[in-house]
Parts: structure tokens; sequence; C-alpha cells
């Protein structure tokens, strides 16, 4: 969906022509030629049964290809950089590709969905750590009171974050 929302954005920019900026045209359309790549290779991968998850793991992508961004190479990030790098700075805003953000609506519905989540694994958390105090081992309390601290951890962090932020589908994408 973010992905599918950078384009509709980078489309509607390239539809707006303003006189005497090849440069900003030229960075567009390179932008736009790797978002179109990048969805043409991720419906290749579906059509073969294949999950983005399963295929970011298999792949080794950063943060587990969680967001789009992170299925593009540094190199062709780094050419598109320096094509948006060459457009004249005239007082205008720029685009910031490649940027880690998701449209409103889908980040307050991914942000409920991760804290209801990691609220329910807290509690099952807290379960086994009441039942690691009652077993009385060292080993197993201190995994335990970890797990908490990590999962209240996680809470806080989505708590706080905007409705735009890229955040993992579970607790354990934080670490």
């Amino acid at each position: 969906m973010p992905l599918v929302a950078e384009r509709k954005n980078v489309r509607a920019m390239l539809r707006y022509k303003e006189d005497g900026e090849p440069e900003r045209q030229e960075a567009l359309k390179g932008y736009m030629l790797v978002l179109e790549t990048l969805k043409g290779k991720l419906e290749l991968e579906s059509r073969k049964g294949f999950t983005p998850a399963s295929v970011a793991k298999a792949q080794n992508r950063p943060n587990n290809g969680n967001h789009w961004t992170d299925w593009v190479p540094p190199s062709v990030k780094v050419k598109v950089q320096e094509l948006f790098d060459a457009i004249p700075r005239e007082g205008i805003r720029k685009k910031t590709p490649f940027e880690r953000r998701i449209p409103a609506p889908l980040g307050k519905q991914m942000k409920e969905r991760l804290l209801k989540r990691t609220e329910k694994e807290l509690e099952v958390a807290k379960a086994g750590q009441r039942a690691a105090y009652l077993s009385g081992e060292q080993d197993a309390m201190q995994n335990a009171d970890a797990k908490v601290d990590y999962i209240e951890q996680a809470l806080e962090w989505t708590a706080k974050a905007e409705y735009t932020e890229a955040l993992p589908t579970t607790w354990h994408g934080f670490f």
C-alpha cells in the first residue's frame, strides 16, 4: 500500500510540469522507473505464490523488507538521490525519494493493530513472568523480566509513533 501511494504521488508530480525544470522531470522519471520496477518484481513473486515477508527473509533484506524502501538496493537509491540533488533549489520544496512514510489511514490501522497485538503479548508475558517467579528459577525470572521490559518499551515506542511512520508488524521488529 505505501508503494502504491508513492507511485500515485510521483505520477501526480510528473503531470505538474513547470517550465525550465528538466532536472525535476528527469529525477521524477528515474524515481518512477524504480517504483514501477519494484512493483513489478513484487507482483511477480506474488504470482509465484511467495509472500513479501518470505522473499525478504530468503534474500536477507534490511528490516525484513518491512517497508518498500527496504527492497531498493543502496546503489539505486544513491543514483536517484543524485538526480534529485541536481534539481536547482530556488525556495521550493523538493521531493525526498525513498522516504519511509506510509499513508495516514493505513498507518492508523497498522498502529492500532500493533498496539492491540502487543498488549495481548504483554498479558501473556506477564503471566509467564508470574509462573517464572513461582518456579524460583533465576534464569527463567531474568528472561521473563527482560521480555516484559522489551514489550513495554515497544508499546511505548508504538504509542509515540506518528500514523505516517513505518512500524513493524510485531513488537519483535523494534529489536
